[in-house]
């Protein structure tokens, strides 16, 4: 792996309990457990147009069907969040975390089982949403996967503050990082090119074992810089390590276990156009970070 994400990512996994190694040259204090604003965040909806009223919905259902009187609503400028309690700390909040995603509604469904921990601190303020990746320049339409995280109880993770920690030790090595916060991940990514950059197709993949046919999209990368990338950080990082995973050659139907690679993706909120060669099937798969 480049020694450059490397460090960055070593750093960013362990800048909230164990603080910044020195090659970085700098030192984050440990927080994990200090006193502050803590909440637990049950849905966020990031549309420009249509967030604010989206929450109000949510917020106005989810109080009728569970009777909480502890939910609440922020909005700011280009997203808003629903919350459930407010906390001194996060050991404080995880009884409360823990009845929230166990409740079920009359159907049996646990609707809030994807409730995640927050420190409200970190998501105003310094928030830096010049490196939002829907704030690069507007011809840009790719850009590359390099690491995502994820929020856990268990390791006390929490992924807007490491991932923002992440893209601003990228930029200070020159690197064009950017970020993005989806439902349930948060995406670090290495650049933003232009529609030239990648053809994209969809492609038929039958499946080794029941033969069955589904589509998903190839981006056949053009960019002599994009293909640099690739090569530099091959491997995805989750929550700051490398995932192995089972890859079935399609052929042979032979697995073999391998890291998870970084990828190409639309950037979220913008369009590309297919290769006239490809079709628009039912149900085609898309791997973007707009997914997460």
């Amino acid at each position: 792996m480049n020694r450059l994400i490397h460090t960055v990512l070593l750093c960013a996994a362990s800048a909230l309990c164990l603080g910044c190694p020195s090659q970085m040259g700098t030192s984050v204090p440990a927080t994990p457990e200090a006193e502050g604003d803590w909440s637990i965040q049950l849905a966020e909806y990031r549309n420009a147009a249509t967030h604010i009223a989206a929450a109000e919905n949510y917020l106005k259902a989810a109080k009728g069907v569970t009777k909480w009187d502890d939910l609440y609503v922020l909005h700011e400028d280009n997203v808003s969040r629903v919350y459930c309690g407010s906390f001194t700390s996060r050991l404080a909040l995880e009884p409360r975390l823990k009845q929230v995603r166990t409740w079920k509604n009359k159907s049996g469904v646990d609707v809030f089982r994807r409730a995640i921990p927050v420190n409200m601190g970190t998501l105003t303020g310094d928030a830096n949403d010049k490196y939002d990746i829907r704030n690069a320049p507007h011809e840009a339409r790719y850009t590359m996967v390099v690491a995502m995280f994820q929020s856990s109880v268990a390791e006390n993770y929490d992924r807007h503050k490491q991932c923002q920690y992440t893209v601003n030790e990228f930029r200070k090595q020159g690197v064009e990082a950017w970020f993005y916060h989806g439902q349930n991940y948060s995406a670090v990514m290495v650049g933003a090119f232009p529609e030239s950059a990648v053809i994209k197709i969809h492609v038929p993949v039958r499946h080794p074992v029941t033969n069955d046919v589904s589509y998903r999209d190839k981006f056949d990368v053009r960019d002599v810089k994009l293909k640099a990338l690739m090569k530099e950080y091959p491997d995805l990082l989750i929550n700051g390590m490398v995932e192995y995973i089972n890859h079935v050659n399609v052929d042979t139907g032979t697995a073999a276990r391998k890291p998870r690679s970084t990828y190409v993706s639309v950037i979220p909120g913008r369009t590309v156009k297919h290769s006239p060669a490809s079709t628009n099937e039912p149900g085609a798969w898309r791997r973007t970070v707009e997914g997460l």
